[in-house]
């Protein structure tokens, strides 16, 4: 999340984290604020773990969650103003052969949300040829375009249609045209 407050110091910043964590219920957060290439501020608040009461640190980690999905589609829009895809093209992993590049990064594919892996609860995310199978079969919703449903595995499938239509993985096209450009 980005935010635009006016601090002067680290408590500053804490004291807004905790708020916000407090605000939002969410037991735990870490931040970082960068300018000019160093960190200003690293803090944490609230816990890592509610069973066993662990802190959250600047240390813990966090599943990204849906954050990749804000890299995929800047990636993808990279890509669609470097004339390398067409947000109007098929999507061929699909074998209904109407969901365009649009349709997923919309999420309007008519996918459903997570597909059957259960990785939601596991952290164990299928192989490239699970998902690629599992598309192959997979029951629409509705009309793709003609409606929105949070699809997880539709931005799945994008990354697969970036790896088809580029003949690179999905890593190293993200690590390549948008993290390095950024410095990240």
């Amino acid at each position: 999340m980005l935010v635009a407050l006016p601090v002067t110091s680290a408590a500053d910043f804490q004291g807004i984290l905790d708020h916000m964590r407090s605000e939002q219920a969410v037991p735990g957060a870490a931040a970082v604020v960068v300018s000019g290439g160093t960190a200003q501020f690293l803090g944490a608040s609230g816990l890592a773990d509610l069973e066993t009461g662990r802190q959250v640190t600047a240390d813990t980690r966090f599943y990204i969650g849906s954050l990749s999905k804000v890299l995929t589609a800047a990636l993808v829009l990279d890509l669609v103003a470097n004339g390398a895809v067409v947000l109007d093209d098929p999507v061929p992993s699909i074998p209904a052969d109407v969901v365009r590049v649009r349709d997923l990064l919309a999420h309007a594919s008519g996918l459903e949300r997570e597909g059957d892996f259960g990785y939601w609860y596991s952290g164990r995310f299928p192989s490239s040829e699970a998902l690629r199978t599992y598309l192959a079969d997979a029951e629409l919703r509705f009309e793709p375009g003609t409606e929105g449903h949070y699809s997880n595995v539709g931005y799945a499938a994008l990354g697969l249609e970036l790896e088809r239509a580029l003949g690179k993985p999905y890593p190293a096209l993200l690590a390549d045209r948008l993290l390095a450009p950024l410095g990240m």
